[in-house]
């Protein structure tokens, strides 16, 4: 109910009416807590307007997983590919058996130098040191990377650059 913009009283007197009062699954004070967590984890930069503009996900697993395997990441942006045209920014390794494991999973509201500083500011801030970077020839993305992460090495992907030769007119 949160997502239509319903505070946790009024969401817990709905739900009384929806299912009775002696099964709504928790109490007021549960509903107003709930609440209070969700927008524990909602920083000023993250929503505007009660619009989420940026969200950085990671669990336990991931956070492991990083720190075995987090040497090299590949990420890329792609833009639109959801209902709610955001850019999706999936932060990629390699584990031990040659599969992708996911790290970092974010969500952008546009493919700008900000967004993409916020990004990288919170990957550092979560993790704590500077991997190897691949990506493709996004130009904020560099910038950002210049400037978060001075340190790491930052290289272009083969399959990039491969897909735009055609393009450039270097294949026949």
């Amino acid at each position: 109910m949160g997502r239509v913009k319903i505070g946790p009283m009024k969401a817990y007197r709905i739900m009384q009416e929806l299912r009775g009062s002696n099964n709504v699954g928790g109490t007021v004070v549960d509903y107003k807590n709930q609440s209070r967590k969700v927008n524990c984890f909602i920083e000023k930069d993250d929503a505007q307007m009660g619009k989420l503009v940026s969200l950085f996900w990671v669990d336990e697993a991931a956070n492991a997983n990083y720190r075995e395997f987090g040497d090299v990441v590949s990420f890329d942006a792609t833009f639109q590919t959801n209902k709610y045209r955001m850019v999706f920014v999936p932060f990629i390794g390699i584990g031990n058996h040659r599969k992708s494991v996911t790290f970092v999973v974010g969500l952008l509201n546009s493919e700008t130098t900000k967004s993409s500083l916020w990004l990288l500011k919170t990957f550092l801030k979560t993790f704590g040191k500077q991997p190897t970077v691949l990506t493709d020839e996004d130009a904020t993305m560099k910038i950002a990377i210049e400037r978060i992460f001075p340190d790491s090495h930052h290289r272009l992907c083969m399959w990039h650059i491969t897909q735009k030769l055609p393009y450039k007119g270097c294949l026949a």
